[in-house]
């Protein structure tokens, strides 16, 4: 269902904040559920959504965590037919440095995450090595709370490979 449509907090069909069984409404087969992850293929690659763990909604505020739950926090795809801001899955970091220096980066395992600042929520990509790998959207209440490290430990911590 890949519509090349990304703007705002919305990734194709998705959106932040929407209920994680209005998702899996959406998608007529989810391909995995790990620790909070549902991956779904669309057309040139696929398409992550992510709610919080326990573990994460516990350490969090607990009015925060009460919002959150159930409801989707990061939206992702290595689908191609995707950009933001001209910004693409198999990019080069170099080809998008100016942009990226924009944002602050992360370096969590083996990828470095680049978070934009947007005027909706905040926008998130993930490199590896010199490549960029998924582009998406991240719950900026979530990246606020200095939940961002800790999200994406969680799914390493689990040995899923992001």
């Amino acid at each position: 269902i890949a519509t090349g449509s990304m703007h705002g907090d919305v990734l194709g069909p998705v959106h932040l904040g929407q209920a994680a069984n209005s998702v899996l409404g959406i998608f007529p087969k989810q391909n995995q559920t790990h620790y909070g992850t549902q991956r779904f293929c669309v057309v040139g690659g696929d398409e992550r959504v992510e709610f919080p763990t326990e573990k994460l909604l516990k350490a969090l505020k607990p009015s925060l965590s009460k919002k959150l739950k159930q409801r989707v926090v990061m939206v992702l795809t290595a689908s191609p037919i995707y950009s933001i801001d001209g910004i693409r899955h198999g990019m080069s970091v170099k080809s998008a440095e100016k942009k990226l220096r924009a944002g602050k980066a992360y370096r969590i395992g083996a990828n470095t995450w680049y978070l934009l600042p947007n005027r909706g929520d905040d926008i998130l990509i993930k490199t590896q090595g010199k490549i960029g790998r998924e582009i998406g959207f991240i719950d900026k209440r979530l990246v606020a709370s200095g939940g961002l490290v800790r999200f994406v430990s969680t799914f390493l911590n689990s040995g899923i490979s992001l």
